[in-house]
């Protein structure tokens, strides 16, 4: 976990950056919540007047939605289709009042994708901000 600082208008705003890997599909469900406990810890321990940016690939594949399925946490522009692991990212985010952040903005297509399988025929999106 890094603190920087950041300049606007002569303020300065204190940012947390939270950069981690979520577990695999593979993952026992204990490890999984394991993860979000961890992280749940990490986030709870940040000022709240702090800026919190959490990052990383979280193994999960939120997607697109329809204006009346939008919650707070994810947008509408998520690519594929949605897993379990993906329920899981969209609660911590809910109950941490976070959002996916790159699924509130429409993007061209190949710039959705942040994972490609070895034969190139599945394209993923799996890191989030």
């Amino acid at each position: 976990m890094n603190q920087s600082l950041a300049t606007a208008s002569d303020w300065f705003i204190a940012t947390e950056f939270l950069c981690d890997s979520g577990p695999t599909t593979a993952a026992t469900d204990e490890e999984r919540g394991k993860f979000y406990q961890d992280l749940s810890k990490a986030v709870k321990q940040v000022p709240k007047g702090d800026m919190l940016l959490v990052m990383g690939d979280f193994n999960a594949k939120v997607c697109r939605r329809e204006p009346s399925a939008m919650s707070s946490a994810v947008g509408l522009y998520g690519l594929g289709e949605t897993d379990e692991a993906s329920e899981q990212l969209e609660d911590f985010c809910l109950e941490h009042q976070l959002a996916l952040a790159n699924t509130m903005f429409k993007q061209h297509p190949r710039r959705l994708y942040t994972l490609t399988s070895p034969e190139d025929n599945t394209r993923n999106q799996t890191d989030y901000i």
